[in-house]
């Protein structure tokens, strides 16, 4: 007989005693023996117990306002003993702040590790808007983005007369992306810059931006410093291309590269659109010459091919 058991059976204190006082908020739901044995001797879960009790006081009483006691020990045996002590802070906190029906959802758990895949801003989300119960978790990318566009916006930011609050919210969910990035990188106004002098609505600029895969990083102030007119020109070709996400995806790894002198003769030659044919890898492996050289002889060939047909 160890010291320990020596001292506790002095004193009155046997293994059920021990359970009860160690962890006496979970004594009601943790009934199996075996369970209750090794519990006691989990230092790590003991500590993780005694760090977080307030926490686990809450969220028990909680779980027995929503739950049955076979629920609630599932729950319980799901999280507070098989979870890591940031997961479960996390999942107890996001629960607490949940709204009532959420908290009656017998898949409450489930749904907050779908939620976990976002990553971790969707995670910190929850945490203080509650969990998500049902299909519109899959939109807390949008929701999260959302949220970064209120904290970054000036309320001021307008093209050729329109305010873009006045339309933000019939935007789609790729526009409200579009937008936060360039209002948080302050590129708004490069919008009414590069097309001054047409009519389009705003709606309908940002609707043809985002179908044709331009995104920030083309639409930035660098970029504009770099290539002036010319990025309006850039747009147009990317537009007229028959592979724009080829297009966008090259025109990016040469921005990415700083490689505005090549970007500028491929502009002005109108050479942008062939650029689809070579992949980024090949844009990596030759220098400015090569590209200029290949995309000019897969113009002429292309040409060739048109004038025979």
């Amino acid at each position: 007989m160890g010291f320990y058991n020596y001292v506790n059976n002095i004193l009155g204190i046997n293994s059920s005693n021990r359970f009860e006082i160690e962890y006496s908020l979970l004594d009601k739901y943790i009934t199996n023996p075996t369970k209750r044995a090794n519990m006691l001797s989990n230092v790590e879960l003991k500590r993780i117990y005694n760090s977080n009790k307030t926490a686990i006081k809450f969220f028990i009483l909680e779980l027995e306002k929503h739950f049955d006691v076979e629920t609630i020990q599932s729950l319980i045996d799901a999280t507070i003993l098989r979870m890591p002590e940031n997961v479960l802070v996390s999942f107890m906190t996001a629960y607490l702040n949940s709204s009532e029906v959420a908290k009656s959802n017998t898949d409450i758990l489930s749904f907050y590790n779908k939620i976990q895949y976002f990553g971790p801003e969707a995670v910190k989300y929850v945490e203080f808007n509650g969990i998500i119960t049902n299909r519109s978790y899959t939109e807390l990318p949008v929701k999260i983005i959302e949220d970064k566009y209120q904290q970054v916006k000036t309320g001021s930011e307008s093209y050729n007369g329109e305010m873009l609050d006045d339309i933000y919210s019939e935007l789609s969910d790729q526009e409200k992306i579009f937008v936060y990035n360039l209002v948080e990188a302050k590129s708004f106004y490069l919008l009414e810059r590069l097309f001054q002098g047409h009519n389009y609505s705003l709606k309908t600029v940002l609707h043809l931006l985002t179908a044709n895969k331009i995104d920030h990083h083309i639409i930035s102030e660098e970029v504009y410093d770099k290539l002036g007119f010319n990025l309006f020109v850039l747009v147009l070709l990317i537009i007229d291309s028959e592979y724009c996400d080829i297009v966008t995806q090259n025109v990016k790894y040469l921005i990415s590269e700083n490689r505005f002198t090549l970007l500028t003769k491929l502009i002005q030659e109108g050479l942008i659109k062939d650029i689809d044919k070579l992949s980024v890898t090949h844009i990596k492996e030759l220098n400015d010459r090569q590209i200029y050289d290949a995309l000019v002889v897969s113009g002429r060939i292309y040409s060739i091919e048109n004038t025979a047909a």
